[in-house]
């Protein structure tokens, strides 16, 4: 098999978690040495989400669609004046809620900066037990009214975990539990940055979802310096000037 193939078929396993704990371990380990193949399978990773939002899109676009054509072709008859122009007034304004539908189906700015980095707990604690693949199916499946439950439970019997603590705090946040998923992102008890930055990013976006963009606004600004998302911050500050 031509190598390109195998470095994208390796990449697609890793990101549908179809790969074993060693697998991903032994992957993520070349990733680490090869800056190309860490690369392709952002390029990847970015691909997905860009189907998966058409893919919603779409079907939102055919709903609608379907209710427009349900709605117009109706049988032609002779009609008095005064039904003729009630008829006109229901059409515009079927119109116009096709028109609101269309615009509702573009992806909202937090859905477009809440790309969340896949979970991968089984890996990480290293033991492969069904409740925590479980967790992990059903968080990056985005059911996350499945998966956290399972996190509280493991952060319950390792209070330390703070990378948990985060992704429970994006659960649920996705499940618009603000209030809690805050209370999560803003306790940590380590003092690693990268980890107080990727806890600080998903406050902002906490916000972001709420639409309080001042307090959005604070947040990315209280990144630290060189963060990882210091490009993702930008980016959406000068939207949220727009």
């Amino acid at each position: 098999m031509h190598p390109a193939m195998t470095r994208l078929e390796r990449i697609d396993r890793y990101l549908s978690g179809q790969m074993s704990p060693e697998e991903r371990r032994a992957f993520e380990a070349e990733l680490a040495a090869d800056e190309s193949l860490a690369q392709e399978l952002e390029a990847q990773r970015e691909m997905w989400r860009f189907l998966q939002r058409r893919h919603e899109r779409e079907a939102r676009r055919k709903q609608l669609q379907a209710i427009g054509e349900e709605f117009f072709q109706q049988p032609a008859r002779v009609v008095p004046m005064r039904t003729r122009v009630l008829r006109w007034a229901a059409v515009a304004a079927a119109v116009a809620v096709l028109l609101v539908g269309y615009w509702l189906m573009r992806p909202s700015l937090y859905e477009q900066f809440a790309q969340h980095p896949p979970l991968a707990l089984v890996e990480k604690s290293g033991a492969a037990t069904d409740d925590l693949a479980a967790a992990e199916r059903a968080f990056n499946g985005g059911d996350y009214a499945k998966a956290a439950p399972i996190l509280e439970r493991w952060l319950q019997r390792h209070p330390d975990d703070d990378l948990v603590r985060i992704y429970l705090g994006i659960a649920r946040m996705e499940m618009n539990q603000l209030e809690e998923a805050r209370n999560l992102f803003q306790n940590l008890r380590t003092n690693d940055p990268a980890l107080r930055d990727f806890a600080q990013w998903n406050l902002a976006l906490s916000y972001l979802k709420e639409g309080d963009t001042e307090a959005c606004r604070q947040a990315l600004h209280n990144l630290s310096d060189g963060s990882a998302y210091a490009e993702q911050a930008r980016r959406l500050l000068e939207r949220l000037s727009n």
